[in-house]
């Protein structure tokens, strides 16, 4: 059991696609990023009801003095942290403050991928599955041949239960990948995707199929390995639930 759940999370780091945090080599976050954090949090996570993300807007900030890769930085590590702090009021204010960052990156870059990617796992993270279906849409209508998109929204879907519409944005997602794999702009992370696609579209048995087949053809390919062991231990309300 503790294997698998660690295949899984390893799997879905790999889908996240963000950017990196401040980390060390343990991949910690840092003290000394804790400690640049502290005074504001401290300020955030004191304030009466801040679970909408609506009060703190981007003119907190001067958006001439923000260097993006920085910003980038700071807006992972709220997201990082919201992410494990079991203290529901913080979790929401340190995601609400991510939620602030990356809209804040939006506004510099409006072509800034991992932005609408990360604001779409905070939502996801805040429970709040529309507006993370929202943000996903928001970047489809600028990165029209980016097939996660569609892949995220039928995850977003089969969360909220609706699993005829996460089908067809599956099937949708399929398509778009077959055509985007070939591309010299698809990554090693594309691949990955497509095989957890494939897996959540077509079923285990396919999946695990399609990958021996694979195997087959690259018998020392480890991310095939990898995936096989972890497909053959698959739960499908697990991975959706922990996604």
């Amino acid at each position: 059991m503790k294997m698998k759940k660690i295949l899984y999370y390893s799997f879905i780091l790999i889908l996240l696609s963000g950017c990196n945090s401040n980390t060390n080599e343990t991949g910690k976050i840092t003290e000394e990023s804790n400690n640049q954090n502290s005074a504001l949090i401290k300020e955030i996570t004191s304030s009466d009801s801040i679970t909408s993300c609506n009060q703190y807007h981007h003119d907190r900030f001067n958006i001439r003095d923000i260097n993006l890769i920085d910003l980038n930085s700071k807006a992972i590590e709220f997201l990082e942290y919201g992410k494990i702090d079991n203290d529901r009021s913080v979790k929401d204010s340190l995601l609400c403050l991510s939620i602030m960052c990356f809209d804040i990156m939006i506004e510099i870059d409006s072509n800034h991928r991992n932005a609408y990617i990360n604001k779409s796992i905070a939502y996801s993270e805040l429970g709040n599955y529309l507006k993370s279906i929202e943000t996903l849409h928001a970047l489809k209508s600028i990165k029209k041949d980016y097939p996660e998109s569609s892949f995220r929204i039928g995850i977003m879907y089969e969360k909220m239960g609706n699993d005829s519409l996460a089908m067809e944005y599956y099937k949708s997602a399929y398509n778009e990948y077959t055509e985007y794999l070939p591309t010299t702009n698809a990554t090693a992370s594309d691949d990955i995707n497509f095989e957890f696609l494939f897996l959540l579209f077509m079923g285990k048995d396919k999946a695990i199929e399609r990958l021996e087949k694979k195997i087959s053809e690259s018998p020392n390919n480890l991310t095939y390995i990898t995936l096989k062991r972890s497909f053959s231990e698959f739960d499908r309300k697990t991975f959706i639930d922990e996604f």
